[in-house]
């Protein structure tokens, strides 16, 4: 039985005395750490903590305290907390009400709660709103552990170097911008990522500069975005969210826009600038304390066609869509998505290394206009926690001679930079590949011709040099030059979807019941982008007219109003 129970039990109910078994010869050798924890708290319910209870627990307790190096105190206690874990956090008053003891009994082993969680077998969760006292919970990977009967070892925060330790960061704050931590719990997690990490050049120099926590933990930041991203000023908001919310996160805001407190002061910190007016809405870290803390990076100047070829999407800012497909297409899309998983993408990596094959990923989805090739891309992103680098295709030709292969080759090298520095190799996009992957012009004889041969060349090139993730999209496969072909391990073809698959768009994405959604499906062969336009047609007539019931009729207005020429060609299956 869990802990929670009706908060205005009497914690000393009258208990009938409780006979406890006699646990002193029994050989726990075979015993789990979960068969452990369920006989300690099913003997502990109700059992006040009362002598009798604690002598036939001993044993058991003593046996869970050596196998995870707690006391017995501890061993109790974290039976507790492991035994609620599907009701997420417990406070004091649980314990007290689960075991029918004092609040004083409890009272008195909170060294023991503090220990475990300055150990990281326990999660401070901060005050429960229901009675204002704080609140626990045991990691999931605890759980995990004692699943597969291990003990669980804390994951150190130790790290070789500072890249490994902004990586680390960027986990913790991530964390803590998503909201999946508390601010106790973060500021934990960082008081421990400094002292594991003290020995490194970078965090002593940050001591010898005689930095609070606060103030490290700024600078790092900003070190982060710089190494990481190439970004060297920051706005408030990429900043302020490290502080919970109070006097300390508003005396921060003021100090930093206006130019005052230690950062400043010490000329760690400086206004950015644009167009070589002083910004005081952007941040960045002085040239000086750069070179001071990581003398080796140089950063880089972004070249002025650098932002117009690539598009940086993060994958937390892709919102999640429901996508629908055909049988063999939705069987090779889980299959492409089971790979793309970090622990299986890694594994497969090491594995075709060591075949001596091309560790890279070039995959191609093509198929009819509004079949979800774009959107699959940001999903998949989204599924396996990738960043998306989206290459502006128009963007790459310039008018200089040479221009374009330099853009093109320049493109491939930031995304390794971008592959090296990121936890996870992000998935470079080739949104309608056409005009890039189309068949090469045989003849050669204009300057244009040369170009574009050359592009493709490097293109090619690239692909077959690539340690990461590309995938293009193309409406136009049968003008697809065969060396490319080759070069896409994974093919998958997004046929229109089928008349069931239209019902269940037509009722995701309009709302509409299961015999209207059939309707429309049978009469119309529209693509799910076409739908989708549809409804965003219907939204717009919410928005300026307040209309709210769509009737058959009115979404057939719709439909034929979306249709213009729907005839298209046969498309021939290239395969997977």
């Amino acid at each position: 039985m869990g802990l929670r129970r009706m908060r205005n039990r009497p914690p000393f109910a009258n208990i009938e005395e409780k006979k406890y078994p006699d646990y002193s010869q029994t050989d726990f050798s075979s015993w789990s750490f979960l068969d452990l924890v369920t006989e300690i708290v099913t003997q502990g319910e109700n059992s006040r903590l009362s002598d009798d209870y604690l002598k036939c627990a001993t044993p058991l307790l003593q046996t869970l305290a050596d196998r995870q190096k707690i006391t017995k105190d501890e061993a109790l206690l974290l039976s507790a907390f492991v035994n609620n874990s599907i009701s997420n956090w417990t406070d004091l008053q649980d314990l007290t009400i689960f075991f029918g003891c004092s609040n004083m009994d409890i009272i008195k082993k909170s060294p023991c709660i503090k220990h475990l969680v300055d150990t990281d077998l326990l999660i401070s969760g901060g005050h429960n709103e229901f009675n204002n006292q704080h609140s626990y919970r045991v990691p999931d990977e605890l759980l995990e552990s004692y699943r597969d009967n291990k003990p669980y070892t804390p994951r150190s925060l130790a790290c070789k170097d500072i890249v490994s330790l902004l990586a680390e960061l960027f986990d913790i704050t991530h964390d803590l911008h998503e909201r999946d931590i508390t601010y106790d719990r973060f500021y934990h997690l960082m008081d421990k990522l400094y002292a594991q990490n003290a020995h490194l050049p970078v965090m002593m120099m940050l001591d010898d500069m005689k930095f609070c926590n606060y103030d490290k933990l700024i600078v790092l930041q900003f070190l982060r975005h710089l190494m990481f991203h190439n970004e060297r000023s920051l706005q408030m908001e990429s900043l302020a969210f490290l502080y919970e919310e109070g006097p300390k996160r508003n005396r921060f805001i003021y100090n930093m826009e206006h130019g005052k407190g230690y950062l400043y002061k010490n000329r760690i910190v400086e206004f950015a600038s644009a167009n070589g007016l002083v910004d005081n809405k952007s941040y960045q870290l002085t040239d000086r304390i750069i070179k001071k803390l990581v003398p080796d990076f140089k950063l880089k100047e972004e070249a002025p066609s650098a932002n117009k070829c690539v598009d940086i999407i993060r994958y937390q800012d892709i919102a999640r869509k429901k996508l629908y497909f055909d049988g063999q297409t939705s069987k090779q899309v889980d299959q492409l998505a089971h790979i793309l998983t970090d622990t299986n993408f890694k594994k497969v990596q090491t594995r075709l290394k060591a075949s001596g094959f091309r560790q890279g990923f070039a995959c191609l989805f093509y198929g009819a206009p509004g079949t979800g090739k774009t959107e699959l891309c940001l999903q998949l992103a989204k599924k396996t926690g990738r960043d998306v680098m989206q290459v502006n295709i128009s963007q790459l030709r310039s008018m200089w001679v040479g221009g374009s292969e330099k853009n093109l080759q320049g493109l491939f090298d930031n995304y390794r930079d971008m592959v090296a520095r990121s936890k996870k190799a992000p998935l470079l996009l080739f949104n309608e590949a056409d005009a890039i992957i189309q068949k090469r012009s045989e003849n050669n004889r204009n300057a244009v011709d040369k170009m574009e041969n050359t592009l493709q060349n490097i293109l090619l090139e690239n692909i077959e040099k690539l340690d990461g993730i590309l995938i293009a999209t193309t409406n136009l496969q049968n003008t697809m030059d065969k060396a490319f072909e080759r070069r896409f391990i994974y093919k998958i073809r997004f046929n229109k979807p089928t008349i069931e698959a239209r019902t269940s768009i037509w009722k995701s994405m309009l709302g509409v019941n299961k015999a209207t959604a059939t309707q429309l499906a049978k009469n119309y062969e529209f693509s799910g982008g076409q739908i989708e336009n549809i409804a965003r047609k219907s939204t717009v007539d919410k928005i300026l007219y307040g209309t709210t019931d769509f009737t058959f009729e009115t979404l057939k207005d719709y439909c034929d109003s979306e249709l213009i020429d729907n005839q298209q060609k046969p498309i021939n299956r290239i395969g997977f």
